[in-house]
């Protein structure tokens, strides 16, 4: 089970009002609820069996807890990231490859 799930025994006399409350009508019933207790989904069981723990993290989202506005490490891999000083040091310090180009032009 998720870390922080609450539940509510069948037998607790509390469990009549919250059933009235959330129109409950099948057992079981899973109701997800946002941070300032507004219903995000009515009965989950369906997400759950479909998605299995993955829902969680949808349900997090949803409800604004996880902030989706950065980049991900997967989207700087191929990135050819230079300096703004590479050129010029392009010009001062000669590499093999600039050796190499240059012999191909004198043949």
């Amino acid at each position: 089970m998720h870390k922080r799930v609450l539940f509510l025994a069948f037998e607790d006399p509390y469990r009549k009002e919250l059933q009235a409350m959330f129109k409950v009508k099948d057992v079981p019933t899973i109701v997800v609820l946002r941070p300032d207790g507004s219903v995000l989904s009515p009965n989950a069981v369906e997400d759950i069996c479909r998605f299995g723990c993955g829902c969680f993290g949808d349900w997090q989202e949803s409800a604004g807890l996880i902030e989706r506005s950065f980049m991900l490490n997967e989207e700087f891999d191929n990135l050819n990231l230079r300096s703004a000083t590479e050129p010029v040091r392009r010009l001062k310090y000669k590499t093999e490859d600039d050796k190499r180009n240059k012999k191909w032009w004198k043949l």
